[in-house]
């Protein structure tokens, strides 16, 4: 078993990044191909099921991530480790603050509130 270097973690986090962008490749190529229709004019069904096969696909890359990563290098994700610093819980508090502040000044308000009036619930 080889120990994973940082260009190693590099290299699987790049993989799990591009498994985000084949979301990309569903909606824009092989889901209009397959609706006959671009992304903009697909019904609610259709929507429903890309968001489904898109999580399906997440959640396979995913898994085989991280079944990669253990067999490979020994790393195991769900491996009970040492608690997180009281001064590490700080940081975490701090930025998701910070995030929550710049999305409601980016969106002009809550993004979800936003989205779901101009949407509506699908």
């Amino acid at each position: 078993m080889k120990k994973p270097t940082g260009l190693t973690c590099l290299v699987l986090a790049m993989l799990a990044f591009a498994g985000l962008g084949l979301e990309v490749i569903l909606a824009f190529v092989l889901e209009p191909l397959l609706y006959h229709a671009p992304m903009q004019s697909w019904t609610d069904l259709q929507n429903i099921s890309h968001w489904i096969i898109t999580c399906a696909l997440w959640g396979l890359l995913s898994f085989g991530i991280i079944c990669f990563a253990r067999k490979r290098y020994g790393y195991d994700l769900f491996e009970k480790k040492e608690k997180p610093a009281v001064w590490q819980w700080i940081i975490v508090a701090v930025l998701v603050i910070a995030s929550l502040v710049y999305s409601y000044w980016d969106w002009n308000g809550l993004k979800i509130v936003r989205e779901f009036n101009a949407n509506g619930p699908l």
